[in-house]
């Protein structure tokens, strides 16, 4: 997740899956929209939130910093507070994207248990496609991370530096950003 060091590496396009997320639910009419990221600015982390920025941007609505809400982690835990901060902005709140499976699973099992209904209440986009995303009620909408495709071009690129090739490109940004719509979001 460091573009700028030495050496190699393949990456996704973070701004897009910022976008396409946070798109998905001001398409669907929402318009008070969260955004659960990681704490750290890891460059992903910025590109995704200048994703979500783009997506309201371009909506006409307004960004308001306290709907930026920071974890320190990936887990449900992280999850579980990062609802907690979320209860606390509810009857200002429409919709949330969540940067992470495992996270989103954490909110969405915290709102739960505090009486908040997914999708009727607040609507949820998130980020990875895990398997759990699936099975969870109600299920993520969530951006497939093209793990398949990343991996190839990996394989490729280390094949090609043990061959002594110098032609490879050091950065690759892998294009594409498939949303994968369950529930959660409050479309079916």
């Amino acid at each position: 997740d460091f573009p700028c060091q030495a050496g190699y590496s393949i990456e996704l396009d973070h701004e897009k899956i910022g976008f396409t997320a946070t798109n998905h639910l001001v398409q669907h009419g929402y318009k008070r929209i969260a955004l659960v990221r990681f704490a750290v600015d890891i460059p992903s982390m910025v590109q995704i939130q200048h994703g979500y920025k783009t997506a309201l941007q371009q909506a006409g609505i307004q960004i308001l910093p306290e709907r930026i809400i920071c974890v320190n982690g990936f887990d449900r835990a992280s999850g579980e507070s990062a609802a907690m901060k979320l209860l606390a902005l509810h009857n200002r709140l429409d919709g949330v994207f969540i940067v992470a499976d495992q996270l989103a699973i954490g909110v969405t099992q915290t709102f739960h248990k505090s009486g908040v209904n997914v999708p009727k209440d607040i609507a949820i986009t998130s980020f990875n496609n895990i398997p759990e995303a699936e099975i969870i009620t109600p299920s993520l909408t969530t951006v497939a991370a093209p793990t398949e495709r990343l991996g190839r071009h990996a394989m490729m690129m280390l094949n090609e530096l043990i061959a002594g090739q110098n032609t490879i490109q050091r950065h690759v940004t892998l294009p594409g950003a498939e949303l994968v719509i369950r529930q959660s979001c409050g479309c079916q």
